[in-house]
């Protein structure tokens, strides 16, 4: 059991708890909590980081053999979307609870679109796959307007000491 860690003002990145916000908090734990800037930067940063990366070993595949090739590429791609996955829920998390919320019902709902949208690339026209696309549509604006554009609970909650309104995050790494 780790010991109970101390709240000190004087810690230029203290956080709720005493944890120190560094690039493996942000992108990879579960507490805590981040502004609307801090989780546009991050998402779009980590987006086309993998982006690029999955570009250069696409192409770094297709130099080697075919069977060999392939592989490479789709046990990299896998790995990537695990730790897309994790990063995405971890940036989210902490995002919801800038609004004091729990992450589960969110969490739930965002894998829920994500399984409507990929239903609608492999349904055939129907009306239910015209009503699944409806409700992933839905969702996703949803998510947007949570994740992205309203503001945080502007006092402490139950996650943290609120966040600074410009954004600016100091990272110890």
């Amino acid at each position: 059991m780790l010991p109970e860690p101390t709240r000190s003002s004087e810690e230029p990145y203290a956080l709720s708890g005493g944890y120190p916000r560094g690039l493996v908090w942000l992108l990879f734990s579960f507490k805590g909590r981040i502004n609307r800037g801090v989780w546009w930067l991050s998402s779009l940063t980590v987006g086309v980081c993998f982006w690029c990366l999955q570009f250069l070993v696409a192409g770094a595949a297709s130099l080697l053999p075919r069977a060999v090739g392939w592989a490479v590429l789709v046990v990299f791609l896998v790995i990537t979307y695990v730790a897309g996955l994790w990063i995405g829920f971890a940036l989210g998390s902490k995002r919801v609870h800038d609004h004091g919320s729990e992450f589960l019902p969110w969490g739930i709902g965002w894998g829920v679109l994500t399984i409507g949208l990929a239903f609608l690339r492999v349904a055939p026209a129907s009306d239910f796959a015209a009503f699944v696309g409806f409700l992933a549509l839905v969702g996703f604006v949803a998510w947007l307007y949570v994740f992205g554009f309203k503001a945080g609970d502007p006092d402490g909650n139950a996650y943290g000491d609120p966040n600074p309104a410009s954004g600016a995050v100091k990272f110890s790494v």
